[in-house]
């Protein structure tokens, strides 16, 4: 079945992407060292939009930026230009259109955002993918482009080649992903929990068992997800005239997930970035990857001086401290993990960025009267 047909047959409803925010993707550009367009008034493109609700979350939220959002499938287009109208959004358009190629008329773009497209395409469309960002990035532009990623997607890989089968042999996609669930639940109920495989089992089947079908049968069983090795796209991206520029997500690269002393361990692993890159995600088991490319070379000498003139938020909520806590201590409970703060400084500093939610604050006005290197550091390690 064609990718038209699949998407026909089965829409995927897309929601949004807070991490492919074009205003992330310039923070993120800066604390590197890179200097892009303000996000307020970008062109922004997004390929694969699917139902267009990301798209139109960015529009929405730069009303003065020009969103031009594409998809392949024409059905999928339909429903995002109808989701716009009902909407109201003046600054957003949907276009059909194919990566391989994409009218003239589109011009160029200071923001490229290519979620879920990197592993679910072929290698040609890949190679048209990069090809078309080296073309239409504006000079100081950032792109966005996700993928699957070795070694933490190797259970996934497996477990999928095992599943592809049962859906080609059911009567159709929906039928084929419920019996790919009914399959997981079996396998969860059989595999030794005590060991590693049993236990990857079971994060699939947690993951899954309550996932809508249409996401399952795009994402997991789409007829192409390859993930890469991070070394891999990173050659690709060097191979079309683009560079490796750190990721939307800060805490999930080098200088946000590991202290200094960690990193110098690193460079045990790997002479070079790209290589130390790979011993990271070898060492966390990371599975996915939001890697953001530019025309330029980053510095990635990242320093708390960069956050000023940026706003701040932070979704760390206070909790009650464990027993063991000492008396300066205070605990926060992030989206992923439990963090323990030491100084009424800077544990005063996320007890105000708590109550601030959902509002941010400018990062030169949140250090008025607190220390800024140090709050500086606190944030960025977060």
């Amino acid at each position: 079945m064609s990718i038209e047909n699949r998407y026909s047959e089965v829409p995927y409803l897309t929601t949004t992407y807070p991490d492919t925010h074009p205003a992330v993707l310039e923070a993120v550009g800066r604390l590197n060292g890179l200097t892009p367009p303000s996000a307020v008034t970008a062109r922004i493109l997004e390929v694969g939009c699917g139902t267009g609700l990301n798209a139109l979350s960015i529009a929405e939220t730069l009303p003065k930026a020009e969103v031009v959002a594409f998809d392949l499938v024409e059905t999928q287009v339909e429903m995002a230009r109808e989701l716009c109208r009902k909407a109201k959004v003046a600054n957003c358009r949907f276009e059909t259109a194919n990566i391989s190629q994409l009218p003239e008329a589109f011009g160029g773009f200071d923001f490229i955002i290519a979620h879920g497209v990197y592993s679910w395409v072929p290698a040609p469309i890949r190679d048209h993918l990069l090809s078309m960002i080296k073309q239409r990035l504006n000079p100081d532009g950032i792109a966005l482009v996700s993928y699957n990623l070795f070694p933490g997607y190797s259970i996934e890989t497996a477990v999928r080649e095992i599943m592809l089968p049962i859906v080609s042999a059911a009567p159709n996609p929906i039928e084929g992903v419920s019996q790919v669930k009914r399959a997981l639940h079996e396998y969860n109920l059989l595999v030794d929990k005590d060991n590693s495989w049993g236990a990857e089992i079971e994060r699939l089947y947690e993951l899954m068992k309550d996932m809508p079908e249409p996401d399952i049968l795009h994402d997991f069983l789409s007829e192409n997800n390859d993930p890469v090795w991070f070394d891999q796209f990173a050659q690709h991206a060097v191979e079309n005239g683009l560079h490796y520029a750190g990721e939307s997500n800060f805490s999930s690269y080098l200088e946000g997930k590991f202290t200094n002393k960690e990193l110098l361990a690193l460079d045990c692993l790997g002479a070079d970035r790209r290589s130390r890159e790979v011993a990271a995600d070898v060492i966390i088991g990371r599975g996915f990857r939001s890697s953001l490319l530019s025309h330029h070379q980053p510095d990635f000498d990242v320093s708390p001086s960069r956050l000023s003139g940026m706003f701040v938020s932070c979704n760390y909520e206070p909790i009650p401290n464990k027993e063991e806590d000492s008396p300066a201590t205070q605990r926060f409970k992030g989206r992923h993990e439990e963090i323990a703060i030491e100084g009424e400084d800077k544990t005063g500093i996320l007890n105000h960025l708590w109550e601030l939610l959902p509002s941010d604050i400018a990062f030169d006005k949140l250090i008025e009267d607190a220390d800024a290197e140090m709050s500086g550091k606190l944030l960025l390690n977060l």
